[in-house]
């Protein structure tokens, strides 16, 4: 205790490291579904004036160009729920099968939008500091920041396959999926996945042990190895289920629909091009198949390498370790460039989206600046016929 008080009076309002307080190197958190601790020490963590050039890039890479994509992946995914729940959206919805895949996209793009959020945060108010003046923000985005965003993280993940599954089910099993594939089920899968993966993360809160110290009559607090970090066994098992559950199970799933689904396009392509059929407008389900197989492609292409290298963090020495950590900064970056850059996607694959996005900002423009010049013209032509009528009273 005379050791943690001597280091609270010389460090300026108690801000210090563990490694200083205990003299122990630090284990890394499981990193199956979030940034580990020594990846990512949180944007206060990261200190570009080094002279290390690896720090250097480390910083560049997570504390600046990581924050920009997480603010473009808040925006684009408000965006995206602005334009799925439009009324031109809905009415183009050819059936309930068409209805419910897209009320899995305005679920998957809250869920993308609250993992930017939850990570954001966690760059600029998390970070290694274990030792508080008080309970502020600051300890309580320690204990409990990874856990959020990994909930949103696996949310988006399962919502994902969710949606790849149904449309499979829709397109390659169109009889079973009448039963099967609704709006109802689709709200009771969506609420049951965030279920889940609240209690499935509940380990990453256990990190942490909070140990209340008196020190020159002023209480703070310590954060201390939970039962998470020091049970290996329970720390081994967790970190096995998620990857399984969050990962593997997944990426399997979503391949074996999206090949299916391509096989689908082709085939329809095909017999279009033989009976050479012209179809007035593509239907919804033209449009939604596109869609999920092009974000199950960008899933499978930006997330594969930050869990890969989550298997080898443990096995990891020290000459490699710099090398390796820049290499994991790098993959968590393109984890978030997954959850940001899907109204880049549905622009770009999706024409109807696409065209009722250009509606919006035509009528954000028309109310923005035509509306007042509007109401000055109404405002003008309701004087002149004023002054007229009164004149025309005066000569009578």
């Amino acid at each position: 205790m005379d050791n943690v008080c001597s280091y609270v009076g010389a460090s300026l309002d108690g801000f210090i490291i563990k490694d200083s307080l205990t003299n122990e190197t630090e284990v890394p958190q499981n990193t199956s579904h979030a940034y580990s601790d020594y990846s990512t020490t949180g944007f206060a963590g990261l200190n570009a004036s080094s002279s290390d050039s690896p720090l250097d890039l480390r910083f560049y890479l997570y504390g600046v160009i990581n924050p920009i994509f997480c603010v473009m992946g808040i925006i684009g995914n408000a965006l995206n729920i602005l334009v799925l729940t439009r009324r031109r959206m809905q009415e183009s919805m050819d059936c309930t099968m068409e209805k419910a895949a897209q009320t899995g996209l305005v679920a998957l793009a809250a869920s993308d939008m609250l993992y930017c959020i939850t990570a954001l945060f966690n760059e600029f108010f998390g970070g290694n500091q274990t030792l508080f003046m008080g309970r502020n923000i600051w300890m309580f985005a320690q204990i409990y920041g990874n856990y959020v965003q990994n909930i949103f993280m696996n949310s988006s993940t399962w919502l994902t396959v969710i949606m790849a599954a149904g449309r499979y089910a829709a397109i390659c099993r169109p009889l079973h999926a009448r039963y099967l594939v609704g709006i109802t089920a689709t709200r009771i899968a969506v609420l049951s996945t965030f279920l889940t993966w609240i209690l499935l993360q509940l380990p990453t809160v256990w990190r942490h042990s909070v140990a209340e110290i008196e020190c020159y009559g002023q209480t703070v607090y310590i954060l201390d190895e939970g039962v998470f970090i020091t049970n290996l066994k329970l720390r081994m098992t967790f970190s096995y289920l998620w990857s399984v559950f969050g990962y593997f199970i997944p990426v399997l799933i979503l391949a074996y629909c999206n090949v299916h689904l391509i096989k689908a396009l082709r085939e329809s392509n095909r017999m279009r091009r033989l009976y050479r059929v012209s179809p007035r407008g593509p239907s919804a389900g033209s449009r939604i198949t596109p869609t999920l197989v092009a974000i199950v492609c960008m899933f499978l292409l930006l997330v594969s390498p930050s869990e890969i290298l989550q298997f080898f963090h443990y096995t990891v020495s020290g000459q490699e370790f710099e090398a390796f950590n820049i290499a994991l900064v790098f993959s968590n970056m393109l984890l978030t460039v997954n959850f940001a850059f899907n109204f880049v996607l549905y622009c770009i694959v999706n024409v109807h989206f696409r065209e009722t996005w250009k509606e919006v900002v035509f009528c954000f423009v028309r109310r923005k600046y035509y509306g007042p010049l509007r109401k000055r013209k109404n405002s003008a032509s309701t004087k002149a016929s004023f002054i007229g009528q009164s004149t025309f009273e005066s000569m009578v």
